[in-house]
C-alpha cells in the first residue's frame, strides 16, 4: 500500500521537492492538476506552502504558471482552528494561467474578521522582491507593512545572502538525524 502509493505521488506529482511527502503539497498540486486554465482555487493550507525550504517546487509552480493572489496567514493562538494552537495557516487564492507578479499578503492575523473586511488589509508583495531575497526557494518571509518591507529590502541589498555559492559565507545546510527516519540509528 505505502510504496505504491509512493511510487504513484513519484509518476504523478512532479513539484513536491525532495522533502518528505506533506498530504497539503500534494493536495495543492493535485488541485492545481485538476483546474482549468482561469480556473480559480482557493484553499487552507499550512504555513509550510509559503516557507518550507521542502515546498519550494510547488511555490514555483503556483508562482510561475498562476496568478497568485492572495496569501493570507494565521496564528492559531485564538484556536480558529481545532488544531494545536501553535501551529500557523494560510487562506491562499489564485487563478491557474499566466504568472505571478504580486501578490496580497498578511502574516501572523489573529481572527478571521480581518480576513473578512473589504478589502482585508494585506501588503502586495512583489514577485521581483521575493525572487531577490529568496531565489531558489521563493520562501515568504513574514511582513506585517510597507515599513517591514522597506527595511528588509534595504538591509538585503547591503548584506551578503547566507549560503550564496562562492560568496563570503559558502554555507552548505543539510539535515541532521531524525528520530523518524534515522530510527535504526538509535539504540
Amino acid at each position: 500500500g505505502h510504496k505504491a502509493f509512493a511510487n504513484w505521488v513519484t509518476h504523478t506529482c512532479e513539484h513536491q521537492g525532495s522533502a518528505d511527502l506533506d498530504s497539503y503539497k500534494l493536495f495543492v498540486e493535485r488541485a492545481h492538476a485538476l483546474l482549468r486554465e482561469g480556473g480559480r482555487l482557493g484553499m487552507i493550507v499550512p504555513s509550510g506552502l509559503y516557507a518550507d525550504k521542502g515546498a519550494a517546487p510547488l511555490r514555483g509552480l503556483l508562482l510561475d504558471h498562476c496568478n497568485w493572489e492572495w496569501l493570507y496567514a494565521f496564528e492559531n493562538h485564538a484556536g480558529i482552528f481545532d488544531i494545536h494552537r501553535s501551529f500557523k495557516f494560510a487562506a491562499i487564492v489564485l487563478e491557474k494561467g499566466g504568472r505571478t507578479d504580486a501578490i496580497h499578503t498578511a502574516f501572523m492575523v489573529g481572527d478571521l474578521a480581518t480576513w473578512q473586511a473589504e478589502p482585508p488589509p494585506a501588503l502586495a508583495l512583489p514577485r521581483s522582491l521575493l525572487t531577490r531575497l529568496s531565489p531558489h526557494a521563493h520562501a515568504f518571509v513574514e511582513l506585517r507593512d510597507a515599513r517591514d518591507l522597506e527595511l528588509l529590502d534595504h538591509l538585503h541589498a547591503q548584506g551578503v545572502p547566507l549560503g550564496e555559492r562562492g560568496g563570503a559565507w559558502d554555507l552548505e545546510y543539510v539535515r541532521e538525524f531524525d528520530m523518524t527516519l534515522d530510527s535504526h540509528r538509535f539504540a
